[in-house]
């Protein structure tokens, strides 16, 4: 069994009710993902059509009518998982530890959108 190591506690977002698109960068490709199945001010994990290795850098991007934000980070850890939306990979960033101003303006953004959110994150 594996320890958690999470500093922050961990919430889904309902990829279908946020008006937006996330979008991860790395290597010159692009990839749109709708599922991230957890978000805190310290990371996230998403569903991806790739597998990427542990170390990668990566750009996650969320785009909507009002709001625009780029943060940096890195793969921490990606496994495969039963074929969701077709995307057979789970993959967990973590954030660019230097820039967590950035990172929890995002999390406060997506507040509204996370399942069970409650206020003593």
């Amino acid at each position: 069994m594996r320890r958690e190591r999470r500093r922050y506690q961990r919430a889904a977002v309902q990829g279908t009710g946020v008006p937006g698109e996330f979008h991860l960068r790395t290597g010159g490709r692009s990839f749109q993902f709708t599922r991230v199945h957890d978000v805190s001010i310290s990371g996230m994990g998403v569903s991806l059509p790739v597998s990427l290795p542990k170390g990668e850098m990566v750009a996650l991007d969320f785009n909507s009518v009002d709001f625009s934000m780029v943060l940096s980070g890195k793969v921490i850890w990606c496994v495969t998982q039963e074929p969701e939306l077709g995307c057979p990979f789970r993959v967990g960033i973590e954030f660019d530890a230097t820039n967590k101003q950035d990172s929890a303006v995002f999390f406060m953004t997506l507040r509204e959108y996370l399942d069970h959110y409650e206020d003593d994150f």
